[in-house]
């Protein structure tokens, strides 16, 4: 693992902006005060929106693990694994017959 720093952050877009740390003080008010000045309306439909995108964001990338596991569960080789472990025994795979 490597470690980067701000000026680096910034440059690979990780980041939007580099703020000098006797200015962070300021910056962080400015950034907490920025949503109190916009229209109660708009700022409750945006977290709508923004909630609603990431619920279907969510289940589209949970669809594909969700159909995989029911492939799975419908093979022999799923089977054989529940039986061998109730059986308490090393599983025969039917793939590799």
């Amino acid at each position: 693992m490597r470690v980067i720093d701000a000026a680096e952050a910034h440059t690979l877009g990780l980041i939007t902006r580099v703020i000098p740390g006797d200015q962070l003080d300021a910056a962080m008010s400015e950034l907490a005060t920025t949503p109190l000045a916009n229209s109660p309306v708009v700022m409750r439909a945006t977290k709508h929106l923004v909630h609603r995108q990431e619920i279907e964001r969510l289940s589209r990338n949970l669809r594909a693990p969700v159909n995989a596991k029911a492939t799975r569960r419908a093979t022999d080789d799923f089977r054989e694994d529940i039986a061998a472990f109730q059986e308490m025994r090393k599983p025969v795979w039917p793939s590799h017959c």
